[in-house]
Order: C-alpha cells, then sequence, then structure tokens
C-alpha cells in the first residue's frame, strides 16, 4: 500500500495483511494438497473507495481486494467475504480466465472451501443480510419473521417485564410454528454465520452462557473463535452463532434482549450495593450475571417441559444446523466445560433478579385470550 492510500484509510496494511495471509491458508488447506503446493498467497488491498465489498484481480496481478468499510463489521463476516474471493483465485488457477465468475466449478470450489458463493459483491455481510429487513414480507414466513423482530424490538427498553416478552414469545412463535428456511436445496445458502455482541468489559464466561441459553433454545449452534483488533494487531476471544437465517435473526435478538436486561437490572443492584457499603467489582459482576442467565435458562427448561409440543425443536433443522456446522468448522473440536469462580452471594442475587421477571399475556393477544410465558 503507497502512502496516500495509507494515509487515506484507517487500516494498516502491515497490521491487517498477516491477519488476512492467515486465513488465507488456513481456508486453502481444504484443497488437495497438490494444489495448495502450487497456489501462491495474493496481495492483498484495503480500498477505501471500492464499490464492492471483495474483489478478485487475476490475470497475473493476483491482487485480493477488500473494501475498507468491511473491516469496521465482525471478523467472521470478514471472512465469509475473504472466502468468497479466495474462491474466485482457486476457480481461476485451476480452470484459467475463461472461467464464468460464478458459473458450476465456481460454487463446487466454494463447497470445498466452506464458502458462501454470494458473500461478495453487491450482497450485504452477514451481520447486516441477517437482521435487514427483507422483502419476504410479502409471504406468511416473512411477516412471521417481521412480527417477531418487531416484538424483540421492545428489548430495546429497559423494562425487565419486556425484556422477558421478548424473551418467551420468540421463543415460542418459532418453535410453534417450526421457523426454518428450507428453500435452498443448493449447498447451505440460507444458512450464515454471525457474531453477536458481548461488551468488551465483561468477562468471556458471561458469553458462554449466554451462547449456551440460545443454543439450547433458539435453534442455532455456536463456536469459540478469535477476532483481530485491526488497528492494534491483538486478538481476542468471542463467539459466532451459526444457523439458517431465520433462526439467527430470533437469536440474534434474545442474545441483544439478554445482555440488555444483564445492563439494567445490574444497575439496579449495583445502586443497592453501594448504598449499602458493599465493594462492586466486575468480578461481582460476573457473579450475578451467571446467576441470572442461569435461572432464565432454568425456567426455559422447566416451561419447554410443560409444553413439549409448543416447545418441540423441529428435527429436520437439527441435522441441517449439524451439516452446515461441520461444513464451515470441518477441524472444531468440542470444548472442555468451563469453570469459574464465583461469589454465592451475588450469584443469588443474580438468580433472585432473574426470577423477578413477570408473566404477562402476548403482546399481540386477541382480547381475553392469555398466553403462558415463564413460570
Amino acid at each position: 500500500m503507497d502512502s496516500k492510500t495509507r494515509n487515506a484509510c484507517s487500516y494498516d496494511i502491515d497490521i491487517v495483511g498477516p491477519f488476512l495471509e492467515m486465513e488465507w491458508r488456513e481456508v486453502v488447506r481444504r484443497l488437495d494438497k497438490n494444489v495448495v503446493a502450487r497456489l501462491k498467497c495474493p496481495h492483498f488491498r484495503i480500498n477505501q473507495s471500492a464499490k464492492d465489498w471483495g474483489r478478485w484481480y487475476g490475470g497475473g496481478t493476483d491482487i485480493l481486494e477488500l473494501k475498507a468499510e468491511l473491516l469496521e463489521h465482525p471478523w467472521t463476516s470478514v471472512l465469509e467475504v475473504l472466502k468468497h474471493e479466495i474462491a474466485h483465485q482457486v476457480a481461476e488457477f485451476l480452470y484459467g480466465t475463461a472461467v464464468k465468475p460464478h458459473g458450476p466449478e465456481f460454487k463446487r470450489i466454494c463447497q470445498q472451501l466452506g464458502a458462501n458463493p454470494l458473500a461478495s459483491g453487491s450482497s450485504a455481510p452477514p451481520d447486516i443480510d441477517i437482521f435487514a429487513e427483507h422483502s419476504d414480507e410479502g409471504t406468511e414466513t416473512g411477516r412471521l419473521y417481521a412480527r417477531i423482530r418487531k416484538l424483540l424490538a421492545l428489548a430495546a427498553s429497559t423494562d425487565q417485564n419486556e425484556a422477558e416478552l421478548a424473551l418467551t414469545k420468540a421463543h415460542q412463535l418459532m418453535a410453534k410454528h417450526g421457523i426454518v428456511q428450507m428453500d435452498s436445496k443448493d449447498g447451505f445458502d440460507d444458512f450464515s454465520i454471525y457474531t453477536p455482541h458481548l461488551p468488551v468489559s465483561w468477562q468471556y464466561c458471561i458469553g458462554q452462557m449466554l451462547a449456551l441459553i440460545v443454543r439450547e433454545h433458539f435453534h442455532v449452534d455456536s463456536i469459540a473463535t478469535y477476532e483481530p483488533n485491526l488497528l492494534t494487531g491483538r486478538t481476542h476471544k468471542v463467539i459466532a452463532l451459526c444457523g439458517s437465517k431465520g433462526d439467527l435473526r430470533v437469536a440474534g435478538y434474545v442474545w441483544d434482549c439478554l445482555v440488555r436486561f444483564l445492563q439494567s437490572s445490574w444497575k439496579s443492584a449495583r445502586r443497592k450495593l453501594w448504598d449499602a457499603g458493599c465493594v462492586v467489582n466486575s468480578h461481582a459482576f460476573k457473579s450475578f450475571a451467571l446467576g441470572a442467565l442461569d435461572k432464565i435458562n432454568t425456567k426455559l427448561k422447566a416451561q419447554a417441559a410443560s409444553e413439549p409440543e409448543t416447545y418441540a425443536i423441529a428435527p429436520a433443522d437439527d441435522k441441517r444446523l449439524h451439516d452446515y456446522f461441520h461444513w464451515l468448522f470441518p477441524s472444531a473440536k468440542i470444548g472442555r466445560k468451563w469453570t469459574t469462580s464465583v461469589n454465592a452471594d451475588f450469584l443469588e442475587m443474580g438468580r433472585e433478579a432473574g426470577a423477578d421477571f413477570q408473566l404477562t399475556p402476548g403482546l399481540d393477544g386477541k382480547e381475553g385470550q392469555q398466553t403462558r410465558f415463564l413460570t
């Protein structure tokens, strides 16, 4: 990158480049060893004014370009675009420049690399695409997704009743209607990956508990991965969710709903602790948050057990989710059960906060119709 381009861009290629090269090497490992041995790592370019999120410039230039704005998105979204462009590189290497840009050869390579053939060009990165107001809202399924999104959007307030309502109603609607996207018969075009937000000051074990809840109750899977800070060159551990786009929309909103609930309930609890002269630190919040989430998870399990028909998970979706996860992460290992030290008093305080949810009729319920939620 020349000095003029470097000054126009927030990201230093000397920091970003090594991360991209590392990911490139990891992606192409899925190819035949003879191909990998002859394939050259491209020159990476970050372009502030690029029209596309990513683009492969072949024909001897061997430049893989990413739009600078893409680097503002979660690393999982960067990787989706990167893998798509690597597939273009491999297609040109194997078949020459005459091969169709998104033809059958390209799609086969995407399948082999774990790449989404739609993850570049004018297509939005996954974190935008999943939560976009889709044009499918003219269909019954689209209207159902819109209903769930609008319901969960109420969780933006700090009202605890709305937070629970968002969580439980989304779970109920999702399970009752068997929300799955089975339209795609070619690969996993209807599936995606998403890194939900977790405040940087929160300890990672809180994210693990959040992942446990959405994984067990909202039809998604999760994996621990590392995300680089492209301004400092450091990395930190994050949790990525994967599943059908519809399920990710719901799980993502639920995740945000729980984060907001923890923030609001801890704010109230912390004020009382300060008034009582107690020492409040990050360890206290961790214990409180784990207690609250444990109580919510227990209540969700009890509700599912009391209404197994309403809360049954669609078996067809389970297999596709399993297949997608292992297609995306063929070398993933089952993590060890995590443990962490907690303060028993703050843990119990969190459980009490989680139990403070109130039973509320459904927001869209008809007059006189009662809907059961957490008990």
